[in-house]
């Protein structure tokens, strides 16, 4: 059974942030956008927040400043903010947060998820310009990894 769309705010080491929209089995996708294996905390607002478990080990992770001050937690590595219901599975971020989460990051209109209230036969989610695919997310921290590492490597 193929399940609605969810979108959920991806939080990179580095300095990115983007909503991410996804369909179905939810594992795989938060595995690859936080590089690893997942663990999981939950934010004070609520949200289940994914993080890589082993992300203090790895070298070219850094400090999450964005999603530790949400939590409350010293985080390191990329971040998924997402939310889950009584079941335990989960569902994406709600209106509210996603709103929170733009004006927050002060996110531009391309850089948002736009929703219709006015169709309620359609997804939760009608985007004018389309949350970024876990692929888009994986590759973009691909090409940022290894550039850093590039540049590390031409200092040393």
């Amino acid at each position: 059974m193929k399940r609605n769309p969810m979108i959920h705010l991806f939080v990179s080491d580095i300095g990115a942030a983007c909503f991410v929209k996804t369909d179905g089995d939810t594992l795989p996708g938060l595995q690859a956008m936080v590089e690893g294996w997942i663990e999981c905390t939950v934010s004070p607002r609520g949200e289940d927040v994914y993080f890589n478990e082993e992300g203090r080990f790895r070298e070219d992770f850094y400090p999450n400043l964005v999603a530790s001050y949400e939590v409350k937690v010293p985080l390191v590595g990329p971040v998924v903010f997402t939310r889950h219901d009584k079941d335990g599975k989960t569902t994406g971020l709600t209106k509210a947060d996603i709103i929170r989460w733009k004006n927050l990051l002060e996110m531009e209109e391309n850089e948002g998820v736009w929703y219709d209230d006015d169709d309620p036969a359609s997804s939760p989610w009608t985007m004018n310009v389309s949350p970024v695919t876990v692929e888009y997310v994986t590759k973009m921290m691909a090409d940022a990894r290894a550039s850093i590492k590039n540049a590390r490597s031409v200092k040393a």
